[in-house]
């Protein structure tokens, strides 16, 4: 775990040593909720030994670990410094590495230099697409070569909505769904339920990408990330997000008490959506795994539920504000110097734990007529606490249970033919949805998220059938005459 000594990078912490904290002298060490293996040996990286150590002994005393500090590895490295010999050294002896060390942009780049050159996994928080197009350009050849697997946007960005759009594409590419065969993917749509906060992190980030300070990728890699070899996937998924408030949405199935979730015309089975602020880069990832899955022509909106109207219309305002005055040179830098939150800060852990939350509902519509729908629920913090749980979940994918293509120690009942639990057998960067799929949804919901898939409207398999018959005969009998 890299960046332990940071704001999410301690919570990181906090979940591997509350979740798969093991010492062989002592059964349980008072932990009776481990879920993990025994055999998983970890370690806390950062540039500080006095920081990294405080961490340990802060987690001892909170979880009741007293052995904690002593049983747990300390490296320490500096990720800025490229001559650095520790980050060598750390990557060459890690199996899979965890980042939470932002702007990425400026500590990013070293780790995963070091990653690709050594075949280590890697996994991160970021959020900053330009950045991992930069990356990709820059280390993809190598990644392939050595076998290292680099997975971005391992937090809440992106993988609440990457891993539920892979799920439900995954449901249509089945053979023999009952449904019928062959029906691909038209239309994606997510609703969001979401609250949460702004760590100094976040913010700081925030700032420096609408100053122009982090990574630029070439023009000619903006598209990169739904680029196989050296040609755009093409179809894409086309961007259909809407950035204005809209009323009389229709409620997802699990957003309403009643039976009939899916009666449009009950006035009371509507809701006001307004333009989510992570839309942009929930779009970027999961078009990534779009053209990773080589998936045919498919649209994508994603929007965020409101109580009422006026709710909907101060958020956009605010965020409207915000974002002109961080633009503005003078008031964003007095923002960023006396308004926004200092790196290191963010909610309190009561707050996080009880107050926050994240419903992320997706809805999958059918070439023919089939309507699938998906929930996804956080009950804690999504943007810090569980972004630090999805990260260590995704590295924990890469170092222990996923391995390769045919790897079935998931234990998830599968049939051991089911192609869709893992997908990618080499080196390389990919989406975390893409490349995790079941592997990563068993642990989510194995240490505290909800999962569920519902189909809301099948196909009219036989009338579909009966319709390509009479176009295919319509066919033949035009090309005769």
């Amino acid at each position: 775990m890299l960046g332990a000594t940071g704001f999410t990078g301690g919570l990181a912490v906090r979940h591997l040593a509350k979740t798969y904290y093991y010492n062989n002298n002592d059964g349980n060490n008072g932990n009776n909720n481990k879920v993990g293996s025994s055999t998983i040996k970890w370690a806390i990286a950062g540039r500080s030994e006095v920081k990294l150590k405080q961490v340990l002994e802060k987690l001892a005393m909170e979880l009741n670990i007293p052995n904690l500090v002593n049983d747990i590895d300390i490296i320490i490295c500096d990720t800025s410094d490229d001559n650095q010999s520790t980050l060598k050294e750390l990557v060459y002896n890690t199996k899979s590495i965890a980042t939470t060390v932002g702007p990425f942009s400026i500590y990013g780049e070293n780790v995963i230099k070091y990653c690709v050159h050594y075949g280590t996994h890697y996994t991160d928080i970021t959020g900053e697409t330009s950045f991992v197009k930069l990356m990709k350009s820059k280390y993809q050849h190598i990644a392939q070569h050595t076998g290292a697997r680099i997975l971005n946007f391992c937090g809440n960005d992106c993988v609440p909505w990457d891993i539920s759009y892979n799920l439900l594409a995954d449901e249509f590419n089945k053979s023999g769904a009952s449904f019928g065969d062959n029906e691909s993917l038209e239309k994606l749509e997510f609703i969001n339920e979401f609250s949460s906060s702004a760590s100094g992190g976040t913010l700081k980030t925030m700032c420096m990408g609408i100053d122009g300070r982090l990574a630029k990728p070439l023009p000619k890699d903006e598209t990169i990330l739904r680029r196989n070899g050296d040609i755009d996937h093409d179809p894409p998924m086309e961007n259909k997000i809407s950035f204005g408030i809209e009323s009389g949405v229709p409620k997802p199935w699990k957003m309403t008490s009643d039976n009939n979730s899916n009666n449009n015309n009950n006035a009371n089975n509507k809701i006001i959506t307004a333009p989510f602020v992570m839309s942009g880069v929930n779009y970027e990832a999961i078009s990534w795994s779009h053209a990773l899955r080589k998936d045919p022509i498919c649209s994508y909106k994603e929007q965020l539920v409101q109580p009422d109207l006026k709710t909907a219309l101060d958020g956009v305002l605010g965020l409207t504000i915000f974002f002109t005055s961080l633009m503005n040179p003078i008031t964003g830098k007095l923002l960023e110097k006396f308004v926004i939150t200092k790196p290191g800060d963010g909610p309190t852990m009561e707050d996080m734990t009880n107050k926050y939350f994240l419903a992320v509902t997706g809805t999958a519509y059918g070439s023919k007529g089939t309507i699938l729908q998906s929930l996804l629920y956080y009950n804690k913090d999504p943007g810090y606490l569980e972004t630090a749980r999805m990260v260590i979940e995704c590295s924990l994918c890469l170092a222990t249970s996923f391995v390769d293509n045919d790897d079935d120690n998931d234990d998830d009942n599968d049939d051991d033919n089911d192609k869709t639990k893992t997908q990618i057998t080499g080196g390389g960067f990919y989406s975390p949805g893409f490349a995790l799929r079941k592997v990563l949804l068993k642990r989510l919901v194995d240490t505290g998220c909800y999962y569920e898939l519902r189909v809301i409207q099948e196909a009219e398999v036989e009338a579909a059938a009966a319709a390509e018959k009479e176009t295919a005969e319509l066919a033949s009998s035009s090309g005769s005459s």
